[in-house]
């Protein structure tokens, strides 16, 4: 009886089974095959549990196995299962003989080796992004700025344009606190759709899709820019503040190559900074586009 209750407690699907049918399961093992309770599964053939391309292997286990006399060596195999509400899954099965109650049965230890799908995207994203900022790289920005160019996003190029003059007083350690927090400052402006990009050496980009539009992008281009220009940073007992460039791409122009577009943001951005103001400009197909303000510029794409 102790040792019943050890295996209820056992993170394994544990089954026996005795002539070919389940005489007991664990809580694990009503899990992974998706029973409700164990009068479900209690007296159900070990190979309905079992896909049939495989059941002829299994039968010749048990009938080896379920020999009272001899010495038996433990079996592993590999094969698609199914579960009560049939669906299939591959597993790998390890059988070996036991004594339960005083009688001789069969026992079954059940690994369920479905990918685990959560695991594995969570790992995919880890390897996307950034370790510095958090923020995904530039390649995977690409990637997606490719997949969704037809679905015409609107891309935000922004530009640390002091980050060396910084990196020379504070070094590179505490340079790379400073580009941590502006991203945290970022990141607080954006949706949780939008993806955004450590891009480059001080450069965040990001993809839209819900804020394509010129009037939104300009809109959330001018709350990063308030929220970096308006900062001082405490860097290691240093006072510092961010110079930086934003250009934006909206979704109403043409232009529909992606290295074209990204060449463009950059020279846009890197002319932001003869700019007065919010050092903001707007790439458009022609300068007559929207209205040119104080703060904002245009930069015709060709």
């Amino acid at each position: 009886r102790s040792n019943i209750v050890l295996i209820n407690n056992y993170r394994d699907a544990i089954a026996y089974v005795q002539e070919g049918a389940h005489i007991f399961v664990n809580p694990a093992y009503l899990q992974i095959f998706k029973f409700n309770d164990t009068e479900e599964v209690i007296g159900v053939p070990l190979l309905d549990i079992i896909h049939p391309s495989n059941h002829n292997i299994f039968k010749n286990i048990l009938r080896v196995l379920e020999l009272p006399k001899g010495e038996h060596e433990p079996q592993s195999i590999e094969s698609q299962a199914l579960r009560n509400n049939g669906e299939q899954f591959f597993a790998r099965f390890e059988i070996t003989t036991t004594i339960l109650n005083g009688e001789h049965c069969i026992q079954l230890i059940v690994h369920d080796l479905t990918p685990n799908n959560d695991f594995k995207n969570q790992i995919n994203d880890l390897i996307n992004r950034d370790f510095l900022t958090g923020f995904y790289h530039r390649q995977y920005f690409i990637q997606e700025l490719e997949r969704t160019l037809p679905n015409n996003p609107g891309i935000i190029y922004l530009v640390i344009d002091n980050l060396t003059a910084l990196r020379s007083k504070l070094g590179v350690v505490a340079t790379d606190q400073l580009i941590k927090e502006i991203a945290t400052l970022i990141n607080n402006k954006i949706d949780n759709n939008d993806l955004i990009a450590n891009f480059n050496d001080g450069i965040f980009t990001i993809l839209t899709i819900n804020k394509g539009e010129e009037f939104k992008l300009r809109i959330l281009s001018e709350e990063i820019s308030n929220a970096i220009n308006n900062s001082t940073f405490n860097i290691n007992g240093n006072n510092v503040t961010a110079i930086i460039s934003i250009s934006f791409y909206h979704s109403a122009l043409q232009v529909k190559n992606l290295q074209t577009i990204l060449s463009k943001l950059e020279t846009a951005a890197l002319s932001a900074r003869e700019g007065k103001g919010k050092r903001i400009v707007a790439c458009a197909d022609d300068s007559n586009s929207f209205n040119v303000t104080e703060n904002i510029n245009l930069v015709k794409l060709a």
